[in-house]
């Protein structure tokens, strides 16, 4: 499987986000100028590991709604557990960090069967596998396990969470993911705007507008003002 977005879908997906935007500056929109999309193959190191875990936590269960019961409560749990997780391999030279790339990143391997021979730019590898293992592979598990963690007790709350892994196997492989990226500018600053080219997926980096959420909280006041003036006319 290549990429399944197209170049020329890539204008009208960016401004599609755009116009999802909230509390942008005045004019913003009209205001940017945008560079020609380029295609990245972005190289991801591949981590599948078994691994007996020891985990507990808290978690914040609804007991059906009584207001004087303990709502949080106490899981603990041990066992064996599978993990698969992609770490970025390339490095950020001329593009942002890898925190940027944490939303569209690849969520299985079938994003990242790429046809290379249509790349213009194919980033190297420059984390060893050992190095991305290091960097990444505690915190990866520890929020793939409180995910299952949240599903297991019903909760999004959970906190104090603890994991505890021992390793028996670890298996990895190199893969590359394709993406589009480009660059705009605004009031002389530049912001990344990336496509997962796998699923169709967007991230943007964009600016905020300082005087919009001062001119909606006047505009609150003043109608809350109104809103007390027409009652006390009305009582008096």
């Amino acid at each position: 499987m290549s990429k399944r977005v197209e170049a020329e879908s890539c204008e009208e997906l960016f401004y599609n986000w755009l116009d999802t935007l909230w509390m942008t500056p005045f004019l913003f929109r009209n205001l940017i100028t945008v560079e020609a999309f380029r295609l990245l193959y972005l190289p991801y190191y591949y981590f599948e590991v078994q691994a007996d875990i020891f985990l507990e936590y808290d978690a914040f269960v609804d007991n059906l709604g009584l207001p004087n019961r303990n709502n949080w409560q106490h899981f603990a749990s041990s066992g064996q557990s599978s993990f698969q997780f992609f770490v970025a391999g390339f490095g950020t030279d001329g593009l942002p960090g890898r925190e940027f790339f944490e939303r569209i990143e690849p969520r299985s391997l079938s994003e990242c069967e790429v046809a290379l021979k249509e790349a213009t730019d194919i980033r190297p590898f420059l984390l060893k596998t050992d190095d991305a293992w290091h960097l990444e592979s505690k915190r990866k598990m520890e929020r793939e396990q409180e995910e299952r963690c949240k599903k297991k007790v019903n909760s999004e709350r959970i906190r104090n969470f603890r994991l505890s892994t021992k390793i028996r196997e670890q298996k990895s492989r190199r893969v590359f993911l394709p993406m589009y990226m480009c660059r705009y500018r605004f009031s002389g600053v530049d912001y990344y705007f990336a496509i997962n080219a796998a699923t169709g997926a967007v991230h943007g980096e964009r600016p905020h507008s300082t005087l919009k959420p001062m001119l909606t909280g006047l505009t609150i006041i003043q109608g809350i003002a109104l809103l007390r003036h027409v009652l006390n006319k009305g009582t008096s």
